[in-house]
């Protein structure tokens, strides 16, 4: 399963909690894993000049991310979750689905 996590920030964080979310983004970025068992960091991008952060996450179920995402949660950050496939995984499935309502 593919996700996509939108983490927007919740608003101005102070300095000490900026610190933080940098010192735990630096051990991320060297270890995803480590954060989210069983799932592999596809990509992972920070919005410029904007609280932001997109992530894409291929893991075996939603609950594996779920843990990070509460912490992520606590530390000031908001995420939106959406499942994502492949254009070619989709198309035949949405093919089939269009044929079934004729």
């Amino acid at each position: 399963m593919e996700l996509i996590c939108i983490h927007r920030q919740m608003g101005p964080l102070p300095p000490e909690a900026l610190n933080k979310a940098v010192e735990v983004g630096l051990q991320f970025v060297a270890e995803p894993s480590k954060f989210v068992p069983g799932g592999k960091l596809i990509a992972a991008y920070n919005a410029q000049a904007q609280g932001l952060i997109f992530c894409i996450w291929d893991v075996p179920s939603v609950d594996v991310v779920m843990p990070f995402l509460e912490q992520v949660h606590l530390m000031g950050w908001n995420t939106e979750i959406i499942p994502i496939e492949k254009m070619e995984v989709r198309m035949p499935k949405l093919k089939k689905m269009l044929a079934q309502l004729e």
